[in-house]
C-alpha cells in the first residue's frame, strides 16, 4: 500500500508477500522482497503504473545453499544487497586426549 499525500488516499501497489520495501534510488520505484513466492524474488514495482518486474530471486544467487535471506536494500548503482542465512544445524564433539 501507497498513501498519497496529495490525495489524502491509500493504493494497492501490489498483492503479492512484500517485505523490506526500498524505495528506488530515482523514487520512481518500490522494491520488496516477496518472501513467500518461489524462489523469493525481489520485485521492483513502478509507483506510476503499478508495473511488476523481478530484479533478482534466489534462484540467482552463488553463495550455497542458503535456507532464505533478507534484502537489505540497494547499492549506489541499484543493485540489490542481500544477507543469506544459512542453517548452521551441524554440531561436532572431539575429544581431547589430556597428557
Amino acid at each position: 500500500m501507497l498513501f498519497d499525500v496529495a490525495n489524502q488516499s491509500w493504493r494497492e501497489l501490489a498483492s503479492t508477500s512484500a517485505a523490506d520495501p526500498v524505495w528506488s534510488n530515482d523514487s520512481k520505484d518500490i522494491l520488496v522482497h516477496a518472501f513467500q513466492a518461489q524462489n523469493q524474488p525481489i520485485i521492483r514495482i513502478s509507483v506510476p503504473d503499478g508495473q511488476m518486474k523481478e530484479v533478482a530471486s534466489s534462484a540467482d544467487f552463488h553463495f550455497g545453499e542458503p535456507e532464505d535471506y533478507f534484502f537489505g536494500g540497494l547499492t549506489p548503482e541499484g543493485s540489490p544487497l542481500v544477507r543469506p542465512r544459512v542453517g548452521t544445524g551441524n554440531l561436532f564433539t572431539m575429544d581431547l586426549d589430556r597428557h
